[in-house]
């Protein structure tokens, strides 16, 4: 076996000691403290040179140095053959010494992520499990931060079951000091809470869009905004195609796989109609496929061919033509697979009314310094994983679309993808994932587990591509049979030693000892599920693994201190906003109202649909609606509205604080 540098180190110091105690043993045993029988001093070389060994002090002498050239013989012996024996892994977690030398342990103002603070390694006996060593509360405190410049460790993946502290330890931390702009899956708000006021206060713009929040409102979000800016229409196809591809997703290989193609072109088509309209919203898309019932007394087959009819662009007049005359059974499946895949979410209001416009833009992300909070609760991640989904899809094909070059001047984004097994199949961030580093963006991907990915169609060969584009990879508190074998598989082996006994049969004090080597995981699924919940495994790509202790935000002295100086309100959107938002709702009832009205008179009076309509050939035309434009005459007013709302209450507020100084005066 060839020998490291370290073991070859070893060797060389046993024989360099054991010939110093022998040359000392020599010359106080043979020089200065034995004697002749006549009083002169015994010289080895004279007990060399006159081997008779005719005196019983040179027997002496001579025995003393075989002895010790014996010793000399066995301890070289012992030394290479216990280095010989280490036939297995040398696997062991860095040395502080060594966490310095690699570059894991260098200043919060360098800009990198932050992963734990420095703890001692566990001590690792021959032979024996490893034995965490759990720093006291004063170590843990005073210890210095594990992070990394920030091109290092661009793409990190944090595994940690339910109520493990990931936020507490990583995302908190992280949110608080990303130097550039933020994207995070905030679950529950705690996020937006701990660290959106220190946001404002770092230059940046806070959008926080909670679509359930009926409290503190919404910001907007519209997934066809930026596709719509895009006035060549090839480019803008692509980007529809690459949308299409990203949000309508079907599990397995089953049936409905087999109608997604198409039902993707149908998807193309009526986004094109809906900019074509002038109303590039997905709820003008979900009415051109599935109606919104304004219609009264028109068949599906007539209303599609009716869009195809009365629309200039050639795409749209073919798919939704094809589409009318498709047999009723298969078109009904592909209406079942655009609702499976998320579209039917655009049949609730609220959806509708939160992506009606686009406070939210990432085609600047990387050039103007924006925080934006997605706020969902844990049981809404399932109801709206398929605009969470269209959410990051823009925010990474907008990333994807900047400059590469390091001297751009442009600034990184930071995304934290919480619950990621709860947004559903998701290819883009796993295909992106180390092209996105190129592009100034630091991806943090969020789940409980690993087999949480398989659940929701991503296939072994998609999770192992997911895993190797992050570059760190942290456990905290692993608890599942999987994902504690994946670790310790990934963590290596070391060498352990293994006793045998064995005795005579007629004598059982006549025992004879075989010493031999075994292959140990550095750490065993056991060990790993015993971990102190204070510890967390890092696994850095090239490196060996740390284990450290984990940051808690609010007992922490650095980041204790930035959290308390955070001042001010909470950067909700403003009433303003939250008024408009209201009038349009009314609006958007008062419509509903209508149409109900609508339709009870056309069933009174025997309302005839055939003679509201002209044939045009193979297709019919359906009257045009003047909806659009009273829509437009609404919205118009409602802003208007708004801006008188707001101007009076600014009124207001100046005489109040008019009045306010007179009498202070």
């Amino acid at each position: 076996m060839e020998l490291d540098l370290k073991d070859r180190v070893r060797i060389i110091a046993g024989i360099v000691m054991t010939l110093a105690i022998a040359v000392i043993a020599s010359s106080l045993v043979l020089n200065g403290m034995t004697r002749d029988f006549d009083g002169s001093p015994v010289s080895i070389l004279a007990v060399l040179r006159d081997f008779s060994l005719q005196t019983e002090a040179q027997k002496i002498a001579a025995t003393i140095f075989l002895g010790v050239v014996a010793l000399c013989i066995v301890f070289i012996g012992v030394m290479i053959y216990s280095t010989t024996t280490t036939r297995y892994g040398t696997a062991h977690f860095q040395s502080v010494r060594e966490m310095r030398k690699n570059g894991f342990v260098t200043p919060l103002e360098e800009g990198g992520l932050i992963f734990g603070k420095v703890a001692r390694p566990p001590k690792e006996p021959r032979g024996k499990p490893l034995e965490v060593v759990e720093s006291t509360p004063k170590e843990a405190l005073k210890a210095e931060f594990i992070s990394a410049q920030i091109d290092a460790f661009p793409q990190c993946l944090l595994v940690g079951p339910t109520r493990s502290g990931k936020g507490v330890s990583y995302l908190t931390p992280n949110c608080l000091l990303a130097d550039g702009s933020l994207v995070v899956l905030d679950v529950k708000g705690e996020i937006f809470r701990n660290t959106s006021r220190m946001r404002v206060e770092l230059g940046d713009e806070v959008f926080r869009f909670a679509p359930y929040d009926f409290e503190h409102g919404s910001h907007h979000y519209n997934p066809l905004a930026r596709i719509a800016a895009i006035t060549h229409p090839n480019r803008r196809y692509a980007e529809l195609d690459k949308l299409a591809d990203n949000f309508l997703v079907t599990k397995g290989e089953g049936a409905a796989a087999n109608f997604l193609g198409g039902a993707k072109q149908w998807f193309i088509a009526a986004c094109l109609r809906a900019i074509e309209m002038g109303d590039p919203t997905l709820t003008r898309v979900h009415a051109l496929m599935f109606g919104d019932g304004s219609e009264v007394g028109v068949s599906d087959i007539d209303r599609y061919n009716a869009i195809a009819k009365t629309s200039d662009n050639a795409i749209v007049r073919r798919e939704f033509s094809n589409f009318g005359n498709l047999d009723p059974k298969i078109r009904q499946s592909y209406s079942q697979v655009m609702s499976d895949s998320g579209l039917k979410q655009w049949a609730n209001p609220q959806i509708q009314a939160v992506t009606r416009r686009d406070d939210i833009r990432f085609d600047d992300i990387r050039s103007r310094r924006q925080s934006v909070y997605i706020v969902v609760q844990s049981d809404d991640i399932s109801p709206l994983n398929a605009v969470i989904r269209l959410m990051f899809t823009d925010l990474i094909a907008s990333i994807r679309q900047t400059s590469s070059d390091h001297d751009s001047g442009l600034g990184q984004v930071f995304i934290m993808l919480d619950e990621f097994d709860q947004l559903g199949y998701m290819p883009i961030v796993q295909q992106s994932m180390k092209q996105l580093a190129g592009h100034g963006a630091r991806t943090t991907v969020v789940t409980q587990s690993i087999p949480g990915l398989k659940s929701v169609g991503y296939s072994d060969a998609e999770i192992e591509s997911l895993i190797a584009g992050c570059e760190m990879k942290l456990y905290i508190s692993p608890n599942d049979h999987s994902t504690t074998e994946e670790i310790t598989k990934a963590l290596g082996t070391r060498t352990g030693y293994k006793a045998s006994y064995s005795y005579t049969l007629n004598d059982f004090s006549n025992r004879s000892v075989n010493l031999s080597t075994e292959e140990l995981p550095l750490m065993s699924p056991a060990q790993l599920r015993r971990l102190p919940k204070t510890k967390m495994l890092l696994m850095p790509e090239g490196h060996l693994p740390i284990l450290a202790d984990k940051i808690t935000y609010y007992a922490d002295p650095v980041f204790r201190r930035i959290f308390e100086s955070q001042k001010g309100p909470y950067p909700y959107p403003s009433r303003e906003l939250q008024h408009l938002d209201r009038l349009e709702q009314k609006i958007a009832q008062d419509a509903v109202e209508k149409r109900e009205i609508r339709r009870a008179l056309a069933a009174s009076q025997g309302f005839d649909a055939e003679q509201k309509r002209t044939s045009q050939g193979s297709a019919v035309d359906l009257p045009r609606e003047e909806a659009e434009e009273v829509y437009e005459k609404r919205m118009t007013d409602v802003k208007d509205a708004a801006k008188k709302d707001a101007a009076a209450l600014e009124a207001k507020r100046q005489v109040s604080a008019a009045a306010l100084e007179s009498v202070s005066d």
